[in-house]
């Protein structure tokens, strides 16, 4: 009987993943890190394309503001992405220096558990245990998980079983026929589906519970190709480190084929680079301004108008604005301005948007000034100015919306209501100005600390000549519980504080 080749074997190893060349680990983790940052740069840009259509960027002709999203998208989704695949990396390295699983990362261990039929169906058996316990834990955590959404985890369950089946039945094939390629088949396999697993859960999660919706379809073609990529890879790198040679394409048109296809694969990587590119040729501003007229709008949160002096107070009267006043006296004041909402949220929403609470949406605990409203930040910027926002409440925040058209978005000061924001406020508002000397800008300063929680201030002494109980026990619940118990003088002293808070401000 003739001997078989030393070539044609199968490399076997004992010590976990040592059998992997240093070559075949860099490629892969090049590839990895390449196809993840593609992968992230492709569905970011996707979803800040949808934004895009529904803040209306192309019909208002906002081009500065729609290719500064895109770039911001391509940046954020490229980034992710590429982290993504490289955590998912060292995660594989760490987890293959631990000696109980170091098996895991022998292919011959991943073959011999693919072929045998008992060890086989134990992993099918934890893959539809791994997905009911996913499917209990989000009904656990989101109590409005439909029916479709726990068919749709089912059919993935069903999908990575029915995979399992294929590859086994492919291996046995492989391994009857005493084919050296069994061992790095396996391994090419599992790679591939840790793609489609981690890639397709991590970066592109938004997309899982449409299933049916253009853009899921794509990003799944892509999820896809990256896995078929990934398995063509790996298993060539693995039979070349391991001298047993893969069998030469059919032809040679074949083999470009498909390496130009994994090049186009991994092309979207590059789309920082060309979204900065494209932006520089076409993202000139489509908004020329009339004048180029600074704005800053200063709001107070709960300052009620009957609080602020306009006109020089009698002698002997509070003198609480002074500086309102002043800026008042170089305007125009509007005596009769109605707020379009007793709270924080909608009010500056409609402020900000020139729309009543019903047009802008901006009307509840829970909701948020949606995207697809313009804003006067978005109109300014794209017009050229520079724009910042300062905000010290939580319904003025980034989740409530107001990030939007800001290029400046500081909310650090969102502090407990016994603290002081306004000085904090005003410091940020001063850096953005100087650092904006010469160009048109836009600003939004918004003060909090007139509402309650009332402090003592130093400099104003209004308040200081009160000395009852609620001076140790001044919390709102406690206001509240015991308001028929407030008398006249507590109710003049907390105006006085009330007064204070606004002169300080």
């Amino acid at each position: 009987m003739r001997p078989i080749p030393p070539t044609s074997l199968p490399l076997r190893s004992d010590r976990g993943p040592l059998w992997l060349s240093r070559s075949l680990i860099v490629s892969a983790a090049v590839w990895l890190v390449l196809l993840g940052a593609a992968l992230g740069s492709c569905f970011a840009l996707s979803n800040a394309w949808r934004e895009i259509r529904l803040q209306g960027f192309v019909e208002l002709h906002f081009t500065r503001s729609l290719f500064t999203a895109l770039e911001q998208a391509a940046d954020r989704g490229a980034l992710q992405g590429a982290m993504t695949a490289l955590w998912f990396l060292i995660l594989g390295l760490l987890v293959a220096a631990y000696a109980p699983v170091r098996m895991l990362f022998d292919p011959r261990e991943l073959a011999e558990l693919l072929v045998n039929r008992d060890r086989l169906l134990r992993a099918q058996v934890a893959v539809a245990v791994a997905f009911l316990i996913a499917t209990i834990a989000l009904a656990i955590m989101e109590p409005g998980l439909t029916r479709a959404q726990a068919y749709l985890l089912g059919s993935c369950a069903l999908i990575g079983i029915l995979a399992l089946s294929a590859i086994a039945s492919y291996l046995r094939r492989l391994i009857r026929s005493n084919d050296p390629r069994a061992e790095a088949t396996a391994f090419a396999a599992c790679a591939a589906a840790s793609v489609v697993a981690l890639l397709g859960f991590t970066v592109d999660s938004q997309n899982i519970w449409r299933p049916f919706a253009l853009a899921t379809i794509v990003a799944n073609l892509l999820l896809l190709s990256g896995a078929l990529g990934t398995f063509y890879l790996t298993r060539r790198a693995i039979l070349y480190s391991n001298r047993v040679r893969a069998p030469a394409p059919r032809s040679a048109l074949g083999g470009r084929l498909v390496r130009a296809a994994l090049v186009a694969l991994i092309l979207p990587a590059l789309a920082p680079i060309v979204v900065r590119a494209a932006a520089n040729l076409f993202g000139h501003s489509g908004v020329t301004p009339q004048s180029r007229l600074n704005v800053i709008v200063i709001g107070i949160d709960t300052l009620r108008a009957d609080s602020v002096d306009l006109v020089v107070p009698a002698d002997g009267k509070r003198d609480r604005t002074p500086n309102l006043r002043k800026l008042a006296a170089r305007g125009v004041q509007f005596t009769r301005a109605i707020s379009q909402s007793p709270w924080t949220m909608p009010a500056f929403a409609s402020i900000l948007t020139g729309k009543y609470p019903l047009e802008h949406g901006a009307v509840s605990l829970s909701g948020r000034l949606r995207n697809r409203e313009v804003t006067l930040p978005e109109i300014l910027r794209e017009a050229g100015y520079r724009t910042g926002s300062f905000v010290s409440n939580d319904y003025t925040d980034h989740k409530h919306g107001f990030l939007q058209g800001n290029e400046v978005f500081k909310e650090d000061f969102k502090l407990p209501t016994s603290e002081i924001s306004s000085q904090g406020i005003t410091n940020e508002a001063i850096v953005f100005l100087e650092s904006h000397v010469g160009d048109p800008f836009f600003m939004f300063a918004h003060y909090m600390d007139p509402h309650y929680e009332y402090r003592d201030h130093k400099g104003w002494n209004w308040a200081d000549g009160y000395s009852g109980w609620w001076k140790e026990q001044l919390d709102i619940e406690n206001l509240v519980r015991n308001r028929n118990l407030i008398g006249p003088a507590d109710l003049a002293w907390l105006r006085d504080l009330y007064d204070e808070e606004i002169a300080y401000t």
